[in-house]
């Protein structure tokens, strides 16, 4: 697959909890992957499938927003001959957890509905984008910022004590998450996770596969980019950024950034 012929990413040090990038014409098809943060696409043009193409409630057509929450497994995929035009505004847990704090309510947002159409919040995500692609004043960034996520989150987000994470799930996969994560720069077997777990192979495969709806092997690529992501945004040059991240091969590093995010490494860190 072709990276984005036209892709910007932008972050603005006055906002630090938020990243915002405007993929234009784009028929990259994303797999299954989870965020860290919320992920909060608004589509212009086109239109994608946040899950499996048969769903339906997870078609986001032009005019209409994608609520992803942190940790919810979707993916991205566009209808057979059509190109998606979309801003994606991904936001920090702990920003959305203050604001939520400052319209009186405890916890952490969770976004209700996969797509929602929501007029009013789709204005003031489009005029936050615009802000921070133009470099507009700090007041007004901030008020759009709020603004945009109070609305959506006044009428699409239930409260929960905390985000998600280990606890709910078998032990297996617990271990087999630790061990993933304790080994991203390595490669990892399958006979080394059924060891860890003492499950057979097959038994670990779908144990796995019905908690996270990721194989084993997804889910590791996905944490080893997501890894060399943050090394980027921390400086680190592109081959050492690959290399802690378990990539050798600097080709099979940058087609997988653009499986995952879109672009590639270059795209990405262009402002």
């Amino acid at each position: 697959m072709k990276p984005c012929l036209d892709v910007r990413v932008w972050r603005d040090s006055d906002v630090p909890g938020l990243e915002v990038s405007r993929i234009l014409s784009s028929p990259h098809a994303f797999p299954k992957h989870a965020h860290e943060h919320y992920a909060i696409g608004v589509m212009e043009d086109g239109g994608a499938y946040c899950l499996e193409p048969d769903r339906d409630d997870c078609f986001v057509a032009a005019g209409e927003i994608a609520l992803i929450n942190p940790g919810q497994v979707h993916s991205g995929i566009p209808p057979s001959g059509v190109r998606a035009t979309y801003r994606m505004l991904n936001v920090d847990v702990l920003w959305m957890r203050r604001l939520a704090q400052d319209l009186g309510r405890e916890g952490y947002p969770e976004f209700t509905r996969w797509v929602v159409g929501a007029p009013r919040a789709r204005e003031m995500l489009l005029r936050l984008t615009c802000l921070v692609a133009e470099g507009g004043e700090l007041l007004a960034k901030e008020s759009a910022m709020v603004a945009a996520f109070s609305l959506l989150m006044a009428g699409h987000a239930a409260m929960r004590p905390s985000l998600p994470g280990p606890g709910g799930e078998p032990e297996a996969v617990r271990r087999v998450k630790e061990h993933l994560h304790e080994h991203l720069d390595a490669k990892v077997s399958l006979e080394e996770l059924a060891a860890e777990t003492g499950l057979s192979r097959y038994h670990l495969l779908r144990v796995f596969k019905a908690a996270t709806g990721m194989s084993p092997y997804a889910y590791h690529l996905q944490l080893r980019v997501e890894h060399a992501r943050r090394l980027l945004l921390k400086g680190l040059p592109f081959v050492q950024a690959a290399s802690e991240a378990g990539f050798s091969d600097q080709s099979h590093f940058s087609n997988t950034f653009r499986h995952f995010f879109g672009m590639t490494p270059g795209q990405y860190l262009a402002r």
